[in-house]
């Protein structure tokens, strides 16, 4: 195991077969099997390397400090019980998912498993807390998987044989690899029928206070713990000594002292002074081990990722195959988003005291630079972590979905027409309509603004080693190089796109108002509202429709003729400027808005219709 954690890093399969042997509740290790599948780790992406690495070195910690090892021919359940008493007394019923591959259909569930089995659930203390059963095919049960399901039969139920469990939500691993079955029979199970608990007629606050001293007095749960694992690992009988069976029945007693409140005696003939290795007791008497455990600690090296950071990579190479042409329109709310997401991801960073992007996107957090707070465990905060990222990465993947849909998204703008003698006909609403297309193009700049050198430059020395950025939407991401693969390379896909062009793209300058002399073709006919009292309007209702059936006609012609339109945009903040400024002696210039007449203008859903009067119309 520890050989293929090293090795996957030049295989992609290996790598992919690893991860997705891994899954995680929030979904990363998918995120990273879909990544490498799409060819970024045969091309170096710096990002998914340091994914990788952190992976690895989480797992060789895990391995060396708390003995956790991937069992293919097992699986962490929920239990449940038997509702169509199909299961006879020592059965079980299991089927699980494919998890070595990322595919979500329900194709991935593997057939029922069939044959001896052994289960458990933690903590183990006493031997008889596992037991060899048997796993059964019932077809009644093949719509249940990824849980472990007990028969409703029997002297005794088998969860409570189980370090005393139960069907409330209690997890249970089950092992049907050959080479871990137990050689003998089960050992006879503890009885796990707490103490009565003390009665009074009623409670006082001395009571209280009584229980809560004797609490503290009598909190000897994890001593116990210890000297089990410690007199287990040198005695010859391992967990049958019986000072182990003695101190299985004192953990299951101190398990329930809260609920009963009688107290353990824990007895100096229980204690130890020595310890193995692996235990890592540096204050105490140590020795080497000569069983599993302390194998497995002796083997890695903790220098392998003690030093992590020193292996994580911050330097890019732009994978041409991102390269969309039409993506330089998109390329400045990249930058804006970017420049956004990388402050509050490195803000999360120094909340949580996290020294990386890696630990902090992917979850496996190595070193912490502080601990945020007393009452949470390092489990409880890492959650937390993981949630705050999520959070994170689902507002910036809306704001990237916000002005596009998957398929078309439909907009609204103020529009106005201009009939030929200057002045307005007509007003209501145009649809502007994008696709999936220009999502894509979006993601291409998410990529662009991240991995190429140029923009790469322009980036502050702490942002230097954030990569996350262009995955958020990696699925788009991904999509893009699958599909992009085979094409043929051309030097401009990693040529700087110019900032000239950059610039014709820019809509910062435009925030609320915007003048746009376009060509639409409407499809649905705007009510007339023109209630203006010029002494000169004085048109019938037979030359308003002549002027229309002529402006339509006109841009007709101009749509075949395939005519550029020219736009005009300029910053609402400046008129607005200019409007509180005292008025001169001499007259200030008026921007010239004479259009075309019979064309459409686009007015920025913001302008109201002062604006549209006072600034668009000065005719």
């Amino acid at each position: 195991m520890v050989d293929s954690m090293t090795n996957m890093l030049g295989n992609p399969t290996s790598a992919i077969k690893i991860v997705c042997q891994n899954m995680d509740e929030h979904g990363n290790t998918d995120i990273m099997a879909r990544i490498i599948d799409a060819g970024f780790l045969d091309r170096g992406d710096p990002y998914i390397i340091n994914m990788l690495n952190v992976f690895r070195v989480s797992k060789l910690r895990d391995i060396k400090e708390k003995a956790r090892i991937h069992v293919p021919k097992g699986a962490f359940l929920l239990g449940m019980l038997d509702e169509t008493d199909s299961l006879e007394e020592g059965e079980i019923y299991v089927r699980i998912s494919d998890t070595t591959t990322s595919n979500s259909s329900s194709s991935r569930r593997k057939p029922p498993i069939v044959g001896p089995c052994v289960i458990f659930r933690n903590p183990c203390f006493h031997p008889g807390d596992v037991r060899t059963v048997m796993a059964v095919d019932y077809p009644k049960l093949r719509h249940l998987y990824d849980v472990v399901v007990f028969s409703a039969k029997g002297f005794r139920d088998l969860p409570s044989m189980l370090s005393g469990g139960d069907l409330d939500g209690d997890d249970y691993t089950v092992i049907w690899d050959e080479a871990l079955l137990p050689t003998k029979s089960n050992y006879a199970p503890l009885s796990y029928k707490g103490a009565t608990p003390l009665e009074v007629d009623q409670v006082k606050i001395s009571d209280i206070i009584k229980f809560f001293v004797n609490y503290i007095n009598n909190d000897n749960l994890g001593q116990i713990a210890n000297s089990h694992l410690a007199i287990s690992d040198k005695s010859s009988q391992g967990a049958k000594d019986g000072r182990c069976v003695r101190l299985a029945q004192l953990h299951s007693a101190a398990v329930d002292f809260a609920k009963t409140g009688q107290p353990v005696k824990f007895e100096n003939d229980l204690r130890t002074n020595t310890f193995p290795d692996f235990m890592q007791k540096l204050d105490k008497e140590s020795y080497e081990s000569d069983k599993v455990l302390g194998r497995m600690y002796r083997s890695i090296n903790a220098n392998d990722y003690e030093k992590y950071r020193e292996i994580l990579l911050d330097t890019t190479t732009y994978d041409h195959r991102l390269w969309l042409d039409g993506m330089a329109e998109y390329i400045v709310f990249a930058r804006d988003q970017q420049a956004c997401y990388n402050r509050d991801l490195l803000a999360l960073m120094n909340q949580y005291g996290i020294y990386t992007e890696t630990e902090l996107v992917s979850g496996y957090v190595m070193e912490w630079k502080k601990k945020t707070s007393a009452r949470k465990s390092m489990f409880e905060q890492t959650k937390q972590v993981i949630k705050a990222v999520k959070s994170l990465q689902e507002k910036y993947r809306k704001e990237f979905l916000r002005t596009v849909d998957t398929s078309t998204t439909t907009t609204t703008a103020k529009t106005i027409i201009i009939g030929k003698d200057g002045r307005r006909k007509q007003e209501g609403p145009v649809k502007l309509e994008s696709s999936k297309h220009e999502l894509e193009l979006k993601a291409a700049g998410y990529y662009y603004v991240t991995y190429h050198p140029q923009e790469r430059a322009r980036l502050k020395s702490d942002e230097a080693g954030l990569f996350s950025f262009p995955w958020i939407v990696y699925d788009y991401i991904c999509a893009i190089a699958v599909r992009n693969t085979e094409r043929r390379f051309e030097q401009k896909m990693l040529d700087p796109i110019s900032e000239h062009i950059i610039d014709m793209h820019r809509t910062d300058l435009d925030p609320g108002l915007q003048v746009s002399l376009a060509q639409e073709e409407s499809e649905e006919e705007f009510d007339d509202d023109d209630d203006d009292d010029d002494e000169d309007d004085d048109y019938d209702d037979d030359d308003d429709e002549e002027d229309d059936d002529e402006n339509e006609n006109e841009l007709n012609k101009n749509e075949d003729n395939n005519e550029d339109i020219p736009v005009l945009t300029f910053k609402i903040s400046d008129l607005k400027k200019k409007a509180d400024q005292p008025q001169q002696d001499q007259p200030q210039p008026v921007p010239d808005f004479n259009v075309p007449p019979g064309t459409y203008v686009n007015i920025g859903a913001n302008a109201s219709e002062e604006e549209l009067k006072q600034k668009l119309l000065p005719l």
